[in-house]
């Protein structure tokens, strides 16, 4: 919702945040005594954008755009560094985490953890999605060169696990994200290249078409543009469309605070497909303006 705002972060868990386009950088790193994994898993929350999570030893939390951060589980992994981390888009109250080839779940914003690793083959977890609409929902990508073990699949948030490696090369798989508002349209990041499956699919898909035969290391949507980004190892950052077949219109936004005092305002950002033939805003009772038909972005009092 800004873009002056701007984090990064290098080796071992050091995180830094940007107020002023990238001009100047200060730390922002927890202040715990233990170092993080190699590459330390660092989140903004999916809807609520100064709130930040890191994972470290255990699982810390920001509210203000990394000024102060709390714990919030404890002596999660007795000692080893969390290499994964994710949250809910429907529900941060869910988190999951990893750390080599165990995996945990809290649905009480972090109060209580438990392992769901049952039923998972001793491989290296890499990456975590989840379901925009059902956080029981998540895929995991796992590491490796078991032929058969490239993606697991949990419909109940961990209770059971089912192999969803059908048709991906026995390479290690590096990332998984969700594209919101599918029929769960999935795109995996290998050692080789990229991979699609959906909901009405049997197996993956190769859609690496223009991709160097390259390691992906990451994989992120922006749904303003369409388009599917990739980020590489020693190739640089590339980009293309989203998978034809995930392509159906959808409507959705990004709200810059959610807990504001009376009479004060918020700004809503349009994050739904783009170039819409029309829009219709309704912010709501007690909300100033009330309505609007332009995509915005749209400033708010209540």
């Amino acid at each position: 919702t800004n873009e002056d705002i701007i984090y990064t972060s290098w080796q071992r868990g050091n995180l830094e945040r940007s107020t002023d386009g990238g001009e100047n950088f200060a730390s922002i790193t927890p202040g715990v005594v233990e170092d993080g994994a190699w590459i330390t898993p660092f989140i903004m929350h999916p809807e609520m954008t100064p709130v930040l999570y890191a994972g470290y030893k255990d699982v810390y939390m920001s509210t203000d755009r990394g000024r102060s951060w709390a714990r919030i589980s404890e002596d999660l992994t007795g000692g080893i560094n969390l290499n994964a981390l994710a949250v809910a888009p429907g529900n941060d109250n869910y988190i999951y985490t990893s750390a080599k080839d165990t995996i945990w779940k809290t649905n009480d914003g972090g109060e209580t953890w438990v392992n769901i690793s049952n039923g998972l083959p001793e491989n290296y977890i890499t990456y975590i999605a989840i379901s925009e609409t059902d956080p029981n929902k998540l895929w995991i990508t796992l590491s490796g060169y078991s032929s058969t073990d490239k993606v697991y699949y949990s419909p109940n948030g961990g209770q059971s696990w089912e192999n969803y490696s059908q048709g991906l090369p026995n390479v290690p798989a590096n990332c998984i994200v969700y594209q919101n508002n599918t029929n769960n349209a999935l795109y995996v990041g290998t050692d080789i290249g990229t991979y699609y499956r959906d909901g009405t699919m049997s197996q993956w898909a190769d859609f690496s078409d223009n991709l160097p035969n390259v390691i992906v290391n990451d994989l992120a949507i922006h749904y303003a543009s369409g388009k599917l980004r990739a980020g590489t190892y020693g190739r640089g950052l590339w980009e293309t469309d989203l998978h034809p077949r995930s392509s159906t219109a959808y409507a959705d936004y990004i709200v810059e605070n959610t807990d504001i005092c009376t009479s004060g305002a918020t700004t809503f950002t349009y994050y739904g497909s783009s170039d819409p033939d029309d829009v219709i805003w309704n912010f709501g009772e007690n909300a100033f303006p009330a309505a609007a038909v332009t995509i915005g972005p749209h400033t708010v009092s209540y």
